[in-house]
C-alpha cells in the first residue's frame, strides 16, 4: 500500500544519509589514512575487538558502496512486490507459539559465510590459535561485506574441524556485530543436553536483538562419537528427534519437558524467556530419508551441502515440501546450500586454485568421517551411508572429487552466478552459506575471495 511505499521511500534516504557520511569520514583524515591502505593479507589480532562504528569506518573504501547497493536492491525488490502484487513464498508461525498470531515471514534470497575451523590441508605452522585468528578475521568482516549471516560448524578433537561449541563463538560474534545473522550450523543434538541448548539459544537471542537461526544436526563420525561418555553411535537418531522436540517446544513455550529414553526431564521454565518465536528460524541437516522426515517434523529448513549433482538432491527436497506441508499446513521454506568456493577474475587461476583445496579438503572429509568404511552399514540409522560408501568404493576419490566439484560454485564472478542460477532452476529458491577458507588455502587468497563474492556477486543475488 501507499503507507509501505512511503516508510520504504523513506528508509532509502536514511541509508543514503548514513553511506555518505560513512563514505566521507573514509575520505578524510585518519579514515583515508586507515582505508587507503591495501587489504590485509595477516588477520588482525582475534581479540582486538573494536566498536561496531570504528570497525565500520576502518573497512576498505568501497565497502560503503557495496552496503548501497545491496541495501537499495532489496528495496528494489520490496516495492516490486507492492507494485506487482507479486506473492513472496511465507513460512507461518505455528499456532500456540510465542508471538505467534500466524504472523508471515517473507522469504528472501540470503547469504551466509560458513565457518569450519580446519587446520586440515595446512602444514604444520598452521596452529589452532592461527584458524582461530582467521576465521574470526572473516567473520569480523561478513556483515559490512553484506552478508545475511555467519554459519560456524560444530566439530570436536581433530585437524578436520573443531569448534566445539558454536554457541559460544556466536556469542563473541554478537558483540562485534550489529544485524547480520547468527546461525548454527549445526548444534549437535546427540552431544548437547537439550534443557542447556534451549537456555544457551534463548539468551543469545536476547542480547544479540533475536539474530539467532538454530540449525541441528546429529553426527556423522564415529571418531568423534567415541569420547562421548554414554553417548552411542546407534543412539543418534532416537537422541537427535527427542531432543530436537525438547528444544524446539521449549523455545515456542518458554518450557522444557521430557518424558523419552534419553532426556527425561521435569517440566522447568527457561530464564531469560523466550520472548519472540523460532519459526522460520529452525534449520536441519537432512541427508539421509530420515532425517529429511525429522527435519520437516520439526518445522525445519533442510541444511544441504554441496556434495553431489542437484538433480539428485530433488527427490529429498521433494520429499520434505510434501511433508512439511503436510504436517504444519504452509509451503516449506526454501533450503539452505553450503559450498565451498574460490573466486578470481582469472578463470585458470580460480579453477586451478578452488580444485586443488577442493581437493585437499575432500581428503581431509574422506578420513574424518571414513566414508568409504564398511562400518555404516553396522550402525542402527546410518545403513543408508553404508549403501553410499559401497557407490564411493566403485568410482574412488577422483570420482568422488569430480562430482564435488560440479556441485560447488567457483570460478569467475560470472561463472559462480551461471551456476547459481543454474541451481535455482532446479530447486527454486534456496539460502546460501558459502565457505571461503579450506584446504589449506592461504589466508590472503581467502579474503580476496570473499570480497570479490560481496562485490560482485552478492548485488546480484540479492536482487534474486
Amino acid at each position: 500500500d501507499a503507507g509501505t511505499v512511503v516508510a520504504i521511500g523513506a528508509e532509502l534516504v536514511d541509508v543514503v544519509v548514513e553511506l555518505v557520511a560513512v563514505g566521507s569520514a573514509d575520505a578524510v583524515g585518519e579514515g583515508c589514512a586507515t582505508t587507503s591502505s591495501a587489504r590485509p593479507t595477516t588477520p588482525p589480532s582475534a581479540f582486538d575487538v573494536q566498536p561496531a562504528m570504528a570497525r565500520r569506518h576502518a573497512s576498505i573504501p568501497i565497502l560503503w558502496l557495496v552496503r548501497a547497493s545491496i541495501l537499495l536492491s532489496s528495496a528494489w525488490r520490496q516495492l516490486r512486490l507492492i507494485v506487482n502484487r507479486e506473492q513472496p513464498q511465507l513460512a507461518v508461525a505455528p499456532s500456540g507459539a510465542i508471538g505467534s498470531t500466524n504472523d508471515v515471514l517473507e522469504v528472501l534470497m540470503e547469504a551466509g559465510l560458513q565457518l569450519i575451523f580446519s587446520s586440515g590441508g595446512w602444514d604444520d605452522s598452521m596452529t589452532d590459535g592461527k584458524v582461530y585468528e582467521e576465521e574470526l578475521s572473516l567473520a569480523r568482516q561478513a556483515e559490512d561485506l553484506g552478508f545475511d549471516a555467519v554459519w560456524p560448524t560444530e566439530h570436536h578433537y581433530f585437524d578436520y574441524s573443531f569448534c566445539p561449541d558454536n554457541l559460544q563463538f556466536l556469542s563473541y560474534l554478537a558483540g562485534c556485530t550489529s544485524t547480520i545473522g547468527l546461525g548454527t550450523a549445526a548444534v549437535i543434538l546427540p552431544w548437547n543436553d537439550p534443557l542447556r541448548v534451549v537456555e544457551k539459544v534463548s539468551m543469545l537471542d536476547h542480547f544479540s536483538g533475536g539474530r539467532v537461526r538454530l540449525g541441528f544436526g546429529r553426527g556423522l563420525s564415529r571418531r568423534e562419537y567415541a569420547p562421548f561418555t554414554n553417548i552411542e553411535m546407534d543412539e543418534s537418531r532416537g537422541r537427535f528427534d527427542e531432543a530436537a522436540q525438547m528444544v524446539v517446544d521449549g523455545l515456542e513455550t518458554g518450557f522444557v519437558e521430557g518424558e523419552g529414553p534419553f532426556y527425561p526431564q521435569s517440566r522447568i521454565e527457561v530464564r531469560p524467556r523466550p520472548e519472540t518465536s523460532f519459526a522460520g528460524r529452525i534449520y536441519a541437516v537432512a541427508n539421509s530419508s530420515d532425517s529429511v522426515e525429522s527435519c520437516a517434523r520439526i518445522g525445519g529448513r533442510m541444511i544441504m551441502f554441496a556434495e553431489t549433482n542437484w538433480e539428485r538432491r530433488m527427490e529429498s527436497i521433494e520429499r520434505h515440501r510434501e511433508l512439511f506441508l503436510e504436517l504444519h499446513s504452509t509451503p516449506a521454506p526454501p533450503p539452505l546450500t553450503a559450498d565451498f568456493t574460490f573466486i578470481h577474475h582469472d578463470a585458470d587461476h580460480a579453477k586451478e586454485v578452488a580444485e586443488e583445496h577442493l581437493a585437499r579438503y575432500l581428503s581431509t572429509l574422506l578420513q574424518h568421517y571414513e566414508l568409504m568404511s564398511d562400518h555404516f552399514a553396522d550402525i542402527e540409522g546410518y545403513q543408508g551411508y553404508g549403501r553410499q560408501a559401497e557407490v564411493l568404493k566403485k568410482v574412488g576419490f577422483e570420482g568422488y572429487v569430480t562430482g564435488f566439484q560440479a556441485a560447488n560454485a567457483y570460478g569467475t564472478p560470472d561463472q559462480v552466478l551461471e551456476r547459481f542460477s543454474a541451481r535455482k532452476e532446479i530447486l527454486g529458491d534456496f539460502e546460501l552459506a558459502t565457505c571461503f577458507r579450506f584446504g589449506g588455502i592461504a589466508y590472503e587468497d581467502a579474503e580476496a575471495s570473499m570480497h570479490l563474492f560481496a562485490t560482485e556477486i552478492l548485488p546480484e543475488l540479492k536482487s534474486w
